[in-house]
C-alpha cells in the first residue's frame, strides 16, 4: 500500500515518473534463494544493555517527616547497610510516536495530477505538427493518446511517421567529382604560361583563363622551366642557362607540353574566324577531289538535274533571280516543292565580289523598280579559292543542305604536337588537321559558270 509518491521528471526520456516513497508490504516472504538477486534484509544494529543512570550523591541531609507511628517503624525498619545503596534505575524506551495515518486522498491527487500533465503536454506537440500532418490524421493520433496513455514522445514519433509516409524521397545530387586545382598545381601553372606566350607573340590574342597569366608576360621561357621544375617537386634546379635548357628540351619534361599548348592557342585563335565560313556554306573549295552523289557530279544541267546554268552569264538580277527559281523548281523524293528556307547564300570568287554585293546591298530607292529586291535574303560569302567569274546560290543548309562536313572526335580544330629533334637543341612541332567533307543532295544549289 503506498502513502505518497514523489514526482519527477526523466532528463533521458522527458516521462514523468512517479516514485512511491511511503509505502507497506501487505506480506513479506523470506526464502532461501529470491526472486530478485538484488533483494536483501537489512535491520539496525543491536543496541546492548541498557546504561544505568547514576544518581548524584546528596551533599546534605534531608530529613523527611515520619508519617508512620514509632511501633511501626521499630517493626519494619531495615538493616542499616541497606540504607547506605545507591538506587539504580532503568529507564523505559520512550514509545515510538505513531506515524501519521495516511490519507486516502494523496495517491489519488498525484496520479490525476499526472495524467493532467501528460494530456496537457500533449496539445503543444499536436500544434507542432499543424500543416505538416493531414488535420484528421493529426486529430486521431491526439485522441488515441490521450486515450491510450501515450507520452508527448510517443505522440511526437506516431506524428512523424504519418508526416514522412508516402512521401518520396528527395534526389541528393551526387557528390561532384571533379575538383577545383590548387594554384600551385603543375597543370595551372603551365596553363597560364602557355596564354602568357601565347598573349606575347600573338598580337589581338584574347587570353582565355581569369588573369592568372598576367603573372608570367614578363618571365623568360628558361624562367619558365625552372618554376615548372620546383612546382613538380625538384630541388635541384640548375642555375646555368645552357644546363636549363637541356632539362627543358628533354622529351619528359614540361617545356615540350609548354610550347605545345601555347601553339595550339594561337593556332584555334586563327582559325576561328575562318571557321563561320565553313558553318555556313557546308561547302568545300579548296583543290580536293571532285564532289559526286552517288556516280554523279552536283551539277548537271541534265533535265533530272537541272541546277546548272547551260551557258555562263554574267551575275544580274535577271540571272541571280532564274537560279532562285530553278531551286525552287526542285522536287523531294516525295515529289513536292523543297524548302529552301528563310535565306540565302551567293558564293563568288574575288572577280565577282563587287557584283555581288551591288545586288544585295540595301539602297534606300524613291522608285519600286530601283529596289534591291534580294537585299537581306540574300548574303554574300567570298571565297578566295572561286577561280574566274564562277558564282554559286544555296539555300538555307538547315532546309535543304548540300554539303557536310566534319572531324574527327575530339579534334574540331587543327591539332599541334611535339617531338625531340635529332642532334638540334630544339623541339620538332607538327600540326595535324583531319576534316572531311561529303556531297548528300543537289536540290538546294544552283551553279553558274559566269562570263
Amino acid at each position: 500500500r503506498v502513502h505518497r509518491y514523489e514526482q519527477h521528471t526523466d532528463p533521458a526520456t522527458g516521462e514523468t515518473v512517479h516514485r512511491a516513497v511511503d509505502w507497506e508490504p501487505y506480506e513479506i516472504s523470506v526464502v532461501p534463494i529470491p526472486v530478485d538477486p538484488a533483494a536483501a534484509i537489512r535491520g539496525e544494529d543491536a543496541q546492548g544493555s541498557p546504561t544505568p543512570a547514576n544518581e548524584p550523591a546528596l551533599t546534605q541531609d534531608t530529613i523527611m517527616p515520619d508519617p508512620m507511628p514509632a511501633a511501626a517503624t521499630a517493626a519494619q525498619s531495615p538493616p542499616a547497610a541497606l540504607s547506605q545503596e545507591t538506587a539504580v534505575t532503568t529507564p523505559s524506551p520512550a514509545p515510538a510516536a505513531p506515524p501519521p495515518a495516511p490519507s486516502a486522498a494523496d495517491p489519488v491527487a498525484e496520479a490525476l495530477r499526472g495524467e493532467r500533465e501528460r494530456i496537457a503536454a500533449l496539445g503543444p506537440v499536436l500544434a507542432a505538427s499543424r500543416g505538416l500532418v493531414p488535420p484528421a490524421i493529426g486529430d486521431a493520433l491526439h485522441q488515441r493518446a490521450m486515450a491510450e496513455g501515450w507520452t508527448a514522445e510517443v505522440l511526437r514519433g506516431a506524428l512523424w511517421d504519418a508526416m514522412v509516409q508516402g512521401v518520396k524521397p528527395p534526389a541528393i545530387p551526387a557528390a561532384p567529382t571533379t575538383t577545383v586545382p590548387a594554384q600551385g598545381d603543375p597543370t595551372v601553372l603551365r596553363e597560364a604560361m602557355a596564354e602568357a606566350l601565347a598573349v606575347r607573340a600573338m598580337p589581338g590574342y584574347q587570353a582565355q583563363d581569369a588573369g592568372r597569366h598576367s603573372e608570367f608576360l614578363g618571365w623568360r621561357p628558361s624562367e619558365m622551366v625552372a618554376e615548372l621544375m620546383r612546382a613538380r617537386g625538384e630541388r635541384n634546379v640548375p642555375r646555368d642557362t645552357a644546363k636549363l635548357a637541356e632539362r627543358a628540351f628533354h622529351t619528359t619534361s614540361d617545356f615540350p607540353l609548354l610550347l605545345s599548348a601555347a601553339a595550339n592557342k594561337m593556332l584555334l585563335a586563327a582559325y576561328q574566324p575562318a571557321q563561320p565560313t565553313y558553318r555556313l556554306l557546308n561547302l568545300a573549295n579548296g583543290a580536293g577531289p571532285t564532289l559526286t552523289t552517288g556516280s554523279t557530279t552536283v551539277f548537271a544541267t541534265a533535265a533530272a538535274r537541272a541546277n546548272m546554268a547551260a551557258t555562263g552569264t554574267a551575275l544580274d538580277l535577271p540571272n541571280l533571280a532564274l537560279g532562285r527559281a530553278a531551286i525552287m523548281k526542285q522536287k523531294t523524293l516525295d515529289g513536292l516543292p523543297i524548302s529552301i528556307g528563310s535565306s540565302m547564300r551567293l558564293v563568288v570568287g574575288p572577280n565577282q565580289e563587287i557584283a555581288a554585293r551591288q545586288l544585295t546591298v540595301n539602297v534606300a530607292a524613291t522608285q519600286t523598280s530601283n529596289a534591291n529586291v534580294f537585299a537581306g535574303f540574300v548574303q554574300p560569302l567570298v571565297e578566295p579559292q572561286i577561280p574566274a567569274n564562277r558564282w554559286y546560290l544555296f539555300s538555307d543548309p538547315s532546309a535543304a543542305p548540300v554539303y557536310v562536313y566534319g572531324y574527327l572526335n575530339g579534334a574540331e580544330g587543327p591539332q599541334v604536337t611535339t617531338g625531340p629533334v635529332s642532334g638540334v637543341d630544339g623541339v620538332e612541332v607538327s600540326v595535324i588537321f583531319d576534316f572531311g567533307v561529303g556531297a548528300i543532295d543537289w536540290r538546294g544549289a544552283w551553279f553558274n559558270a559566269g562570263t
